[in-house]
Formats: C-alpha cells, sequence, structure tokens
C-alpha cells in the first residue's frame, strides 16, 4: 500500500492508499525514494511463492497527482529474474533526480555477486539486463550485502559491498566501485578495497555521494560484544583519502542498524546506530565526522572540550583555502575546503 500525505498530514491519494497486489507469493518493501516530480518510486522484495521459492527485487513508480502506476502497464518492473535475492534482504534504493533511480542487490544462485542497476523515468534501464555486476568474479572471493547511490551531475553510480572469502566465509573487506552511465566499471574490475581481509565480518554497509567530490563510506564491525564504528572518504578517482578509515565509536560493544547521511547543507556525515554498550539496553547513539576526518564539537579547533579564544586564534591563523586532502583542516568547521566567515560564525555560535 502506498500513500502520500501533505505537509499537514493530510492524505492526498485514494482512501487507505494505493494497493500493489501480486500474482502469488508476498511482497515486502525495501524502499521508497522521491520520483522528483512529486511522486515515488517503490522497490519490493518479491517472495514469489513459498517460503523457499526465488525472492526477486521489483520497483514501481507512483505519479504524484493520484498515484497512478506509472511504469509496465501498471505491473512492478523486475531487475532480475534469475537467481534470487537472500532471505530478510531488503536492498535500498536512492533517486536520480530525474524520474528514476538506482538499487543494487547480491544474489544467492551460483557464484554469489553483486549488481547495480539504474532505471530511468520511463521504466528503461540504464545497464544490461539483470544489471551491472560491480566486480568480477574472483577465485573463493563473494560479493554481499551491497548499496548504491547516485550522482546527477555525471550520471555515475556508487557503490560499496561487503566481500568474503567464499569457503570458508571467514575473512571480510569492504571494496567501493564507481560504475559510468553505461554501467562500466571505472575503479577496477575488482574496485577499491577499503580495508585487508580480516576474520572481523562488516555489517550495515553505506554509502553516502560528498556534493565537492567523492563518497563516504560507513560500516560496523568487529566481535561479539566488541563491535567497532568505521567510516572511509573515498575521491573521485577512488583515492582512499583517510589512510584507509576513521574509526566514529571505539567502544567495544554490540551495534545494530546503523544508518548515515551527509548532513544537509555541509559536507560533512552524520552516522547513527543502536548501541548496547549500557547493560544490555539499546540506546541510540550518533557521531558527525569532517572532510577531513575531524570529530569532535562544533568549533572547538583545538579539541580541548571548550570553544573560546584559543580555537578563535587558530581559526584566524588558517583563514584561507584548506590545503589539499587529506591534510588535516580543523578550522573548516563547514567542510567547504576554506577557513572564511562561514565557519567564524560557526565557532561563534558554538561559543561555550
Amino acid at each position: 500500500m502506498v500513500q502520500k500525505v501533505d505537509a499537514s498530514g493530510t492524505p492526498l491519494w485514494t482512501a487507505g492508499g494505493v494497493s500493489d497486489v501480486q500474482g502469488a507469493g508476498l511482497y515486502f518493501v525495501c524502499e521508497v525514494v522521491t520520483d522528483g516530480a512529486g511522486g515515488a518510486i517503490v522497490s519490493y522484495h518479491h517472495q514469489t511463492g513459498g517460503f523457499s521459492s526465488p525472492r526477486h527485487l521489483k520497483a514501481q513508480r507512483f505519479a504524484g497527482a493520484d498515484g497512478s502506476k506509472m511504469w509496465n502497464g501498471g505491473t512492478p518492473i523486475a531487475f532480475f529474474t534469475t537467481s534470487s535475492l537472500q532471505l530478510g534482504n531488503f536492498p535500498a534504493m536512492a533517486s536520480d533526480g530525474s524520474g528514476g533511480a538506482v538499487t543494487a542487490w547480491y544474489v544467492t544462485g551460483g557464484t554469489r555477486n553483486a549488481f547495480v542497476q539504474r532505471i530511468h523515468g520511463d521504466g528503461s534501464f540504464a545497464f544490461a539486463a539483470g544489471g551491472a555486476p560491480v566486480a568480477v568474479d574472483v577465485a573463493n572471493r563473494i560479493r554481499i550485502n551491497v548499496g548504491a547511490t547516485f550522482n546527477p551531475l555525471t550520471s555515475e553510480t556508487y557503490v560499496v559491498a561487503r566481500e568474503s572469502d567464499l569457503t570458508p566465509q571467514g575473512n571480510y573487506t569492504v571494496i567501493a566501485q564507481k560504475l559510468d552511465g553505461a554501467g562500466n566499471r571505472l575503479w577496477g574490475d575488482t574496485g577499491v578495497a577499503l580495508t585487508g581481509m580480516t576474520a572481523d565480518q562488516p555489517n550495515f554497509e553505506q554509502v553516502q555521494l560528498i556534493p565537492v567530490g567523492g563518497i563516504y563510506v560507513t560500516w560496523y564491525n568487529g566481535g561479539f560484544g566488541a563491535q567497532q564504528v568505521f567510516a572511509s572518504r573515498l575521491s573521485e578517482y577512488g583515492e582512499l583519502m583517510w589512510s584507509p578509515v576513521v574509526t566514529l565509536c571505539t567502544v567495544g560493544s554490540n551495534k545494530a542498524r546503523l544508518a548515515s547521511n551527509r548532513q544537509i547543507g555541509s559536507n560533512a556525515l552524520i552516522a547513527v546506530w543502536a548501541d548496547d554498550r549500557n547493560a544490555g539496553t539499546n540506546d541510540i547513539y550518533a557521531q558527525r565526522v569532517h572532510l577531513d576526518a575531524w570529530l569532535g564539537t562544533r568549533g572547538d579547533v583545538d579539541d580541548d572540550g571548550i570553544v573560546g579564544f584559543g580555537d578563535l586564534l587558530d581559526l584566524l591563523t588558517a583563514w584561507g583555502d584548506c590545503p589539499a586532502p587529506p591534510t588535516f583542516c580543523p578550522a573548516d568547521l563547514d567542510g567547504f575546503g576554506q577557513v572564511d566567515f562561514g565557519d567564524l560564525l560557526i565557532l561563534l555560535a558554538n561559543w561555550s
């Protein structure tokens, strides 16, 4: 069921919402994103029959005016019909800003690999049928748990995935890949590895576009009761800008449901997760990281826990263009590559 509400919470489409009914099996919602024209694109995990039946990834576009189905004569479009999604896997989706979206998934049949596809506003695919693989098959290696985001200025798609040994699955890393508008891999056939292979399995890998170029990647890993949260930044050329990761949370505890997004009006990233550090009472924790990998209080340039005259002097000393990344530039509080009046206003607003 799909419904649109206005700013006051009033439903705008038919009472009870617009329905999409499967011919057989079950639908589960994966994601809903804007179509850029007042409507929405919704993706589904379709269990095509009984519990052990294949599970496919599908999507439909709903018109902003009345929720009418715009694709494929009202029938959801399938991103693939061979193999199957993993049970309990609900791939994320990102709007392309022009009526379409990108999504990525991994399959369970054969040699497991991850794929990505862009669907245009008219329901046609930008990449080959079945999606573009994010990496070529490597002996005894698989890719799972994948996410994607899209740069509308360049028509490029960024993808992040977990890579693992196949037999047994005992060593893991996180890889990133960039594809052009035709689905060609731009960061090599195997992508860019963000970490070495370790026994700690990463989870909830996320990718976010940075307006000045490149991407952030976040995830958590570690043994039971000892998980930490990490982030990495890559340039648009696939360069690791943070040598290679920053630890967003050093407290070892069970983590869950990591989510991250770029802060509106800034190049900084905010990550949020459930954390079991307080004796089995899952709480919510968050962290903010800047382009130069800086964590901490906004305006606390010298990182002494106080925003005061010392920070003001440091900011004035650094006034002007920042050094090229990955050089640390703590006075660039808004993350725009310059120390200027915007940063001064942030410091003064947090004076304490």
